[in-house]
C-alpha cells in the first residue's frame, strides 16, 4: 500500500519480478484496494521479468515489460524488487519476508541501474 499512497497520479515505479509459476500468487499478499488505487491513479510500471510472466502480462497499457532471455537465466528466484519514490522494497515470496530501504539517493541509484538494464533488454529483442 505504501507504493500506491506515495506515488502521485501518473507516477511510475520500476519492478524486477522473478517469480515462478508456483509462487506467482502475489495478489494474495496485496490488499484489494491496492489494485483499485493503482488503476485510479493510472500508476505506470516498468517491469523486468521472465519470459513466462511477460507472455501472461503484456496487455496492460500502464505496464511496459521486458523479459530476461531464458538463454541467459530462467529468472525464477521468487524475489521481487520495487523501486518507487524514495524507496526500494525487496520481497522474498518463499521466505515470506520483505525489506524496505528508504533513501532518495539509494532509490535513484537503483532506478538508474534498472533503466539501463531495461533499455538494453528492450533493444536486444
Amino acid at each position: 500500500m505504501d507504493l500506491v499512497t506515495q506515488l502521485p497520479a501518473g507516477g511510475i515505479y520500476y519492478r524486477y519480478s522473478s517469480s515462478s509459476r508456483e509462487y506467482s500468487k502475489r495478489s494474495t499478499y496485496v490488499p484489494p484496494e491496492y489494485f483499485d488505487m493503482q488503476k485510479s491513479k493510472a500508476i505506470e510500471r516498468c517491469v523486468i521479468s521472465n519470459e513466462a510472466r511477460k507472455s501472461r502480462h503484456s496487455t496492460n497499457p500502464n505496464r511496459d515489460i521486458v523479459a530476461v532471455p531464458s538463454s541467459f537465466d530462467l529468472f525464477d528466484d521468487n524475489i521481487t524488487k520495487i523501486i518507487y519514490s524514495d524507496t526500494v522494497a525487496i520481497i522474498d515470496y518463499e521466505a515470506q519476508m520483505g525489506w524496505t530501504i528508504q533513501s532518495e539517493r539509494f532509490a535513484r541509484y537503483e532506478e538508474k541501474i534498472f533503466r539501463l538494464l531495461f533499455k538494453l533488454i528492450k533493444e536486444s529483442t
